[in-house]
C-alpha cells in the first residue's frame, strides 16, 4: 500500500498538477461515473470539537475512498484513505493537510477558468489563510492578473502573505486597507476568511465579477449577504447535498425544490463545457468540499507515486 506525508504530497504534485487532476475528476463526475456523499459533521464536547467525513466512489477514476478527521479549534490531521474501486484492496492512505488546500484553491481556479472574464487581470481576496493562498496560486495559472489585493482582520497577516506571494508569483500584491478598497474593481473575488458573518455588501462587487466562496464551510456562519443571490446570472457549488445540508446563506436563499433548480453542480459547468456569458453580472462558485475532488487529487498523487516504484510503498 501507498503512505504518503505531507511532504510527499507536496513534493509529488503541484498546482498545475492539481488544476489538470480536478478538471478531469469533475468530468468524470458530470458523466456520472463519479460520486460523492454529503460532507458529515458530528460535533462533540459541546461543539468544541467534530468529526467530519468526506467519501466518494469513483470508478471513472478506479477508485472509492473516505478522507476523515477531527477538528479541535485550528488542530486537525486529515486523512484520505483510497481503495480500488473493483477489487476492493487498500491503495494508499495520504496526509491530507496539504492536499486539502491544493483541492480547495484548484477547484475555485477551475470554477474562475469557465466564469471569470477572459480578461479578468484584478483578483481581491478575503482572508489571508492557507485556502486563500492556494485559491491565488491557482487563479494566476488561470488568468493573467496584474494585481491581487487581499484583506483580513489581521494586518500583520494580509501583509506578510502579499510579501510572500508577490515575490512568488511576480504579480504585484497589496494589503488592502479596507474591504472596498480590495473588491473596488476587482473582476475575480476570493471569500476565504473563516468569518460568523458576511463583511462584504453587493454595492461592493462591481458588474461582471466572479466570485469564489470558500471561506464558510459548516452551518452557523455565512459570508454570503443575502442581496447578492438576487445578481447572480450563474450559481454552482461543488456538491448540492453538502451546501443544502450545511450552507446557511443557501438554505436561507432557496426554500423550495423550485428554487434549488437554480443551483448547478461545478462538475455539470465543467463537462457541459460551459464559460461566462458577456452579459453575465454576477457569477458564483460555493465550496464547501466534496470527496470527487479529493479523489481526483488522489488519483493523480497514487499514479506518480507508484511510478517511483517501491519509495512509497509500506507492506
Amino acid at each position: 500500500m501507498i503512505r504518503l506525508s505531507e511532504a510527499d504530497v507536496a513534493e509529488l504534485i503541484d498546482m498545475k498538477g492539481a488544476l489538470d487532476a480536478i478538471e478531469r475528476g469533475l468530468t468524470v463526475e458530470a458523466a456520472w461515473q463519479a460520486e460523492t456523499l454529503q460532507k458529515n459533521v458530528l460535533p462533540y464536547d459541546n461543539g468544541a470539537r467534530a468529526l467530519h467525513v468526506l467519501s466518494a466512489v469513483a470508478p471513472g477514476l478506479g477508485i472509492s475512498g473516505v478522507k476523515t478527521w477531527v477538528q479541535a479549534g485550528a488542530t486537525a490531521q486529515p486523512m484520505l484513505i483510497i481503495f480500488d474501486s473493483t477489487t476492493a484492496r487498500p491503495l494508499a492512505m495520504i496526509e491530507a493537510n496539504v492536499l486539502s488546500n491544493l483541492r480547495t484553491g484548484a477547484l475555485a481556479g477551475v470554477a474562475t477558468k469557465h466564469l471569470g472574464a477572459t480578461d479578468a487581470d484584478v483578483l481581491g481576496v478575503i482572508g489571508s489563510g492557507k485556502q486563500a493562498t492556494t485559491m491565488i496560486r491557482a487563479i494566476s495559472k488561470i488568468r493573467t492578473l496584474k494585481q491581487v489585493r487581499i484583506w483580513s482582520p489581521n494586518q500583520a497577516n494580509r501583509e506578510a502573505l502579499a510579501e510572500k506571494l508577490q515575490l512568488e508569483l511576480g504579480i504585484q500584491t497589496l494589503a488592502a486597507a479596507t474591504i472596498e478598497a480590495t473588491l473596488a474593481e476587482a473582476a475575480i473575488v476570493g471569500l476565504a476568511a473563516r468569518v460568523p458573518a458576511p463583511v462584504i455588501r453587493s454595492d461592493m462587487i462591481a458588474h461582471g465579477t466572479h466570485i469564489n466562496s470558500i471561506g464558510t464551510t459548516v452551518s452557523g456562519k455565512s459570508e454570503l449577504p443575502q442581496d447578492i443571490f438576487s445578481r447572480l446570472s450563474t450559481v454552482c457549488v461543488d456538491s448540492i447535498a453538502t451546501v443544502r445540508s450545511l450552507s446557511d446563506e443557501f438554505r436561507q436563499r432557496y426554500t423550495s425544490e423550485r428554487d434549488w433548480d437554480a443551483v448547478d453542480r461545478l462538475a455539470d459547468i465543467v463537462g457541459s463545457k460551459t464559460f461566462r456569458r458577456a452579459d453575465d453580472d454576477l457569477t458564483l462558485y460555493k465550496g464547501m468540499g466534496t470527496g470527487v475532488a479529493d479523489l481526483a487529487l488522489g488519483a493523480a498523487l497514487l499514479a506518480k507515486a507508484m511510478a517511483e516504484g517501491d519509495r512509497f510503498r509500506q507492506s
